[in-house]
């Protein structure tokens, strides 16, 4: 008897999304963080249909798709999605779920530069997302909509700041790049200057604000990682704000006042990224 795989779409509401998850008997641990990221994506209405969606094998269990279901439930809303039914549940020793998403995942990076042409979509990916970090420190994942959602407003500042930090590997960091793009928007001659004076270390003098934050960079290092990250954006755009207002400082210090006055100077495009980003 020859097997029937039936493909179409659906509106699945989140009523109906609670009713498939019936049959999710047998599937994989659940990831929160890819739950919030399709919950963002349905809530910023940048879900779109494509070959992806939930698959129920012969026996009429959900075999692909629970964090789309539960992403619809979160989110509230209904969406438009392909549902396929009657995969064989095993073949020749193999079952169905051996086969489903154990290839390599394509990155936002990737996205951006085949889809969208952005060249040097690794380390722009990277300074994207920490954006994001700045404007909703809440959200947790990236998406490509998110990232280019922050290129339309951020998009030649970041290429900007990567230019002027140029080959000064202290600061070739995502939440670096990032800050330095942010504050720009703000005063932009007063910051490319600032982003030439870390990355150069010309005219510059002790007690200038980039001449604390090259030092320290130097001898010590702005690490990586979330809470890493949260430090470093609040020492630069620290020293950014001290360098604006013509203010000299002894040693470098973290705390929010520097970057809560960046935020507040440009309300309108935080507030875009953070509706970008699925929050209020």
């Amino acid at each position: 008897m020859k097997t029937i795989i039936e493909t179409v779409i659906e509106t699945i509401t989140p009523n109906q999304a609670k009713a498939y998850l019936k049959a999710n008997t047998h599937n994989r641990v659940l990831r929160q963080d890819r739950i919030d990221l399709y919950t963002n994506e349905i809530r910023a209405g940048r879900w779109r249909v494509t070959h992806q969606g939930i698959a129920f094998d012969d026996e009429g269990t959900l075999i692909d798709g629970q964090h789309r279901l539960l992403a619809i439930i979160k989110a509230d809303r209904p969406i438009k999605i392909q549902v396929t039914r009657g995969i064989p549940k095993s073949d020749g020793g193999l079952f169905a779920q051996d086969l489903i998403d154990v290839g390599g995942k394509r990155s936002v990076a990737d996205s951006l530069h085949l889809s969208h042409g952005v060249h040097n979509a690794n380390v722009v990916s990277g300074v994207a997302n920490a954006i994001v970090q700045i404007c909703a420190p809440s959200t947790r994942t990236s998406s490509v909509g998110l990232a280019l959602a922050v290129l339309r407003i951020y998009g030649p500042s970041i290429h900007t700041a990567i230019q002027l930090v140029g080959n000064f590997k202290p600061a070739k960091k995502s939440p670096i790049i990032a800050t330095i793009a942010f504050a720009m928007q703000i005063d932009p001659n007063a910051v490319s200057l600032f982003a030439c004076q870390i990355s150069r270390g010309e005219d510059i003098r002790v007690g200038d604000p980039a001449f604390c934050l090259r030092e320290y960079m130097i001898n010590r290092g702005l690490q990586t990682g979330r809470l890493a990250s949260q430090f470093a954006i609040e020492c630069v755009a620290n020293s950014i704000y001290n360098a604006i207002h013509g203010n000299q400082i002894k040693l470098l210090k973290a705390g929010s006042r520097g970057i809560n006055w960046l935020r507040d100077k440009q309300r309108g495009s935080v507030q875009a990224i953070r509706e970008a980003a699925g929050l209020k």
